[in-house]
């Protein structure tokens, strides 16, 4: 039985912690990878971590979405 979204990513703004985050937990169990983006590296890193861990797979992008650049 194929997931949901396997196959695709998921980019999270915001994905470190609290809403984001359960929201790329809820994706990743679906089957898509996640790139998650936050401004905090530690924060990030540590979400990363711990979905990781959970078995999903997991880029991280450090950037803050009020700088264009980012």
């Amino acid at each position: 039985m194929m997931s949901r979204f396997e196959g695709k990513t998921v980019l999270v703004v915001g994905g470190a912690q609290g809403m984001g985050l359960a929201c790329a937990g809820r994706f990743g169990a679906e089957g898509a990878g996640l790139a998650l983006f936050d401004i905090e590296d530690a924060t990030l890193a540590a979400a990363a971590a711990g979905l990781r861990e959970r078995g999903h797979a997991v880029e991280t992008i450090r950037g803050d979405v009020a700088q264009a650049a980012d």
